[in-house]
């Protein structure tokens, strides 16, 4: 157990530095998507003084859009 939370701190501590972070600021109407498998994502402290946030999700089964990917291709 000594290694996995020695390694788990040094994961941890690469997720908190700026060089491996990209962060934006969101539009009214804007949305973002992501393969929620292969991205670690996170929100910064909001100020509901300054406006209002409402975050949804949702999420999409791989195989759908697989699916849907190839239906296309194949009319395109």
């Amino acid at each position: 157990m000594i290694d996995y939370y020695r390694a788990f701190r040094t994961f941890m501590a690469a997720t908190r530095d700026p060089a491996e972070t990209i962060a934006f600021k969101l539009k009214a109407g804007e949305m973002v998507v992501f393969d929620n498998r292969r991205v670690l994502h996170g929100r910064e402290a909001f100020n509901p003084a300054t406006g209002h946030r409402l975050p949804r999700g949702f999420y999409i089964d791989r195989g759908e859009i697989d699916s849907r990917i190839r239906v296309l291709s194949r009319t395109a």
